[in-house]
């Protein structure tokens, strides 16, 4: 046994120093290497474990937001039923109202010819049941006037609820909303047509204007001399 490892210690003095240093950096450059394989494989499947983190968070996240966007497309479609049923309202009590006051100004022009037909004894004899139709229609028109002003307060409320404006609140070319300052203030066309007096004022020329929707014209001496559309602004 003791001469083998004579032996062995003989054959190691017999390698140069030189290689047995080689041989040593060759060792020692693979165990460097091998270290730097380990980080880099901890490195990786902590990287893999945080990717799967946030593909997880990722996930959870898209799911919220659909179910957010879902919500607000369903609230939109719910306001945006509301609003047609209100403005549809407001078409429908607008053209009672037109057909009401051609109503009205037919039977006056027929009272008038009537009243220019009769004698002055007859037409005394008339004052009392005119004055009574009078008073009917006035009474009439105030009903009317209420239930207008019953719906304003209703679609205020639900403006403000909201915080969108109505529609027939915008003028149609500008998209302001109509208030009382002058260049805001709704102005009717002869059309029937209803404009900011801003609009108005770009549409005139001279002393015409044009409606941009029917293309009828309106003539006037200033925008300002067009009735203001009293409806809207209490609306």
């Amino acid at each position: 046994m003791s001469g083998r490892n004579n032996n062995k210690r003989s054959s190691d003095d017999r390698i140069p120093s030189s290689k047995r240093s080689k041989q040593m950096s060759e060792a020692d450059v693979l165990r460097a290497e091998l270290a730097e394989v380990k980080a880099e494989l901890a490195a990786a499947k902590r990287y893999e474990a945080d990717a799967r983190q946030y593909r997880i968070q990722a996930m959870a996240s898209v799911t919220e937001l659909e179910l957010s966007l879902s919500i607000l497309n369903e609230d939109h479609r719910i306001a945006a039923h509301g609003y047609k049923l209100a403005n549809d309202t407001l078409k429908r009590e607008r053209a009672a109202f037109a057909k009401q006051k051609e109503k009205y100004e037919t039977e006056l022009a027929e009272l008038k010819n009537k009243l220019a037909d009769k004698s002055e004894v007859a037409v005394l004899s008339d004052v009392t049941a005119v004055q009574k139709m009078i008073e009917d229609e006035r009474q009439k028109t105030m009903n009317y006037r209420n239930q207008m002003l019953e719906m304003s307060k209703v679609l205020q409320e639900d403006k403000q609820s909201s915080g969108i404006v109505m529609p027939w609140k915008v003028c149609e070319i500008c998209a302001f909303e109509y208030s009382a300052e002058q260049s805001r203030t709704p102005r009717v066309l002869q059309c029937g047509h209803t404009v900011c007096e801003g609009c108005a004022g770009r549409l005139a020329k001279g002393t015409e204007l044009k409606c941009p929707f029917d293309r009828q014209i309106t003539t006037i001496k200033s925008v300002e001399d067009l009735p203001k559309n009293f409806v809207v602004l209490t609306m």
